[in-house]
């Protein structure tokens, strides 16, 4: 039976085996990993399915995940969904046997962080950063095909990467043949700049468009978050409101805009 949990779901698939579902930002807005360690902890299960839909989050829960699954002694099996992405990634390591579909994509990266104050502690917030960059290496490393040096230079580019490169560089085990049509969703335009080329996002459908109103649910259709797209078009009627014969080129850009977040 499957829990009703949306970004973390069990089902008892035998007596012997347990999958789970991860499918969410990890560690935002109530999507906790507290319930994910528990049910690792306590699985008495020989082999464990772990399945992967996420643009990623809180890295240190990610390293979380991925740790106790490794600990456990089950045989783990990971599987991408749509991606696997940053902390995502993390945890898709944690297989022992990494499986993707020829329409699933995986994604590393640098950590990031939001801070500001004086030099010291901007050059403190950098060391840390490196430090967790250094964690990440070492979680990805072992699973890796590459040298150190080729797996640093693709986390420091922001590397996305198809099954098949992902199998050739060591970081999946397996690909196996597409299953269905693969959106990644609002949750990844929000949150990266590129995304791959197979994963375009969404255009806007310039006929849709005869208000104000209808651009900004076009803008959400394609990506935006809610507050990003309101923000664009308070902005917009605020330029309208002081020049009205800008209306039609405004409406006319955002007819041929492809949201780029």
């Amino acid at each position: 039976m499957m829990s009703k949990n949306t970004f973390f779901k069990t089902e008892n698939v035998s007596n012997e085996k347990s999958r789970y579902h991860i499918n969410g930002v990890i560690g935002h807005w109530g999507n906790s990993t507290d319930d994910i360690l528990w049910h690792i902890e306590n699985n008495k299960s020989s082999e464990l399915e772990i399945f992967i839909q996420s643009p990623g989050g809180n890295a240190f829960e990610g390293l979380a995940i991925h740790n106790a699954l490794v600990a456990h002694s089950a045989r783990v099996t990971t599987q991408v969904l749509g991606a696997a992405a940053s902390a995502g990634s993390l945890i898709f390591m944690a297989g022992d046997e990494r499986i993707m579909p020829d329409n699933t994509h995986l994604m590393i990266h640098e950590p990031t962080v939001n801070v500001n104050g004086k030099a010291r502690e901007l050059r403190e917030a950098a060391d840390f950063l490196d430090g967790l960059t250094n964690s990440l290496v070492s979680t990805y490393l072992p699973r890796a095909s590459i040298d150190e040096e080729q797996l640093l230079h693709m986390i420091r580019a922001e590397t996305w990467m198809n099954a098949k490169e992902a199998v050739e560089y060591g970081l999946a085990t397996q690909r196996v043949a597409a299953s269905g049509a693969n959106n990644l969703g609002g949750d990844f335009n929000a949150r990266f700049a590129s995304l791959p080329t197979a994963q375009a996002k969404t255009p806007i459908d310039v006929d849709s468009i005869t208000s104000l109103k209808d651009a900004e649910s076009c803008l959400r259709e394609s990506g935006f978050s809610k507050s990003k797209a309101t923000t664009m078009v308070a902005k917009i009627r605020r330029l309208l409101q002081s020049d009205s014969e800008n209306e039609t080129a405004i409406l006319n850009t955002l007819k041929s805009f492809n949201a780029k977040l």
